[in-house]
């Protein structure tokens, strides 16, 4: 937009020179017509870009909606950086604010999202607890703490996932600062109650809420998992599997495999298991980490001791 003055001096120039080269007049024409049919390309793949960046937006906050009906005041919300060309974790910060607090009038923000890959050595001294986050945006203020903090991946097209501390850490398919991220990260900062998706963002800008395919069961049973309702875990996990749409990221699995673990579906949760480590070994130590922690908080039986050994004989688990 900074450009744009300059476009009708531009234009007068381009034209003087082609009209002072020492060609025949069709050349002429036909060298206006490449420059007209590259501007004309290239207009394209701009709004093709922001239509794409839109598209992603759109999915992004949906699948917020679904995953957080509602946010204690003073949350920072740490991204990764999103595949988009038009947006970055500034802009994105107002509608999350527009949204989840419509009634705040203050300057005072509710909520911050920040990419820490860019923000880290800046304006996000370190990813260590007890670090005070304070941004000024002129028109508002976020004035906030690293010990109130949840943690986001939203790599479409698998579904928009909170970081778990007890298991994210250590995923390798994650970036170093994210898993970083993934120990400051709490859901208790996530409130179940709040309004539908469909209230929370208006229709007029985004649209019909999507069709509830994977990522929203998906969400719902992350939801379920932060309140420890294990059999609403696993019958969302009956549900989504029993879609045509499947996951996308292999570590969608591991809420599932928690819930059928304690429901007593062991053969379910050891077969998840088996498909998500058949789809990249990298899912080996998260695994590792789901099951030590069903072994701790799932009562002792000889179900149980039998998938543990029939998960963990197969995987190289660590301490």
């Amino acid at each position: 937009r900074f450009t744009l003055p300059f476009l009708l001096g531009v234009s007068l120039l381009l034209a003087g020179l082609i009209g002072w080269l020492p060609v025949r007049r069709w050349l002429q024409w036909a060298l206006v017509g490449i420059l007209v049919s590259l501007a004309i390309g290239v207009q394209f793949q701009v709004a093709n870009a922001a239509r794409r960046d839109w598209t992603t937006q759109q999915r992004f906050f949906w699948q917020l909606a679904w995953r957080m009906p509602d946010l204690e005041p003073g949350t920072s919300l740490m991204v990764n950086d999103l595949p988009v060309r038009y947006y970055t974790d500034n802009s994105l910060t107002a509608p999350l604010n527009w949204y989840w607090a419509p009634d705040n009038q203050s300057q005072e923000m509710n909520f911050l999202l920040y990419y820490p890959h860019q923000r880290l050595g800046r304006s996000l001294e370190a990813l260590e607890p007890g670090l005070a986050l304070d941004e000024d945006y002129l028109a508002a203020r976020f004035h906030g703490n690293t010990s109130q903090v949840v943690a986001i991946v939203f790599q479409p097209p698998a579904c928009l996932r909170v970081l778990d501390a007890g298991v994210d850490y250590d995923n390798r398919m994650l970036t170093a600062e994210l898993q970083a991220a993934a120990l400051l990260s709490s859901s208790q900062w996530i409130s179940i109650e709040g309004p539908d998706a469909a209230d929370r963002l208006p229709a007029a800008l985004y649209g019909a809420e999507p069709a509830h395919g994977w990522c929203y069961y998906f969400s719902q049973a992350e939801l379920a998992r932060q309140e420890e309702d294990w059999e609403q875990v696993a019958e969302l996990g009956n549900l989504a599997f029993n879609l045509d749409d499947k996951p996308n990221d292999p570590v969608e699995r591991l809420v599932f495999i928690e819930g059928y673990a304690h429901t007593g579906e062991w053969n379910r949760a050891e077969e998840l298991s088996r498909q998500a480590l058949e789809i990249t070994p990298m899912m080996n130590p998260l695994i590792c980490h789901v099951w030590e922690r069903i072994d701790r908080d799932v009562p002792d039986s000889l179900e149980k001791k039998d998938s543990l050994e029939q998960v963990t004989s197969g995987l190289n688990c660590e301490g």
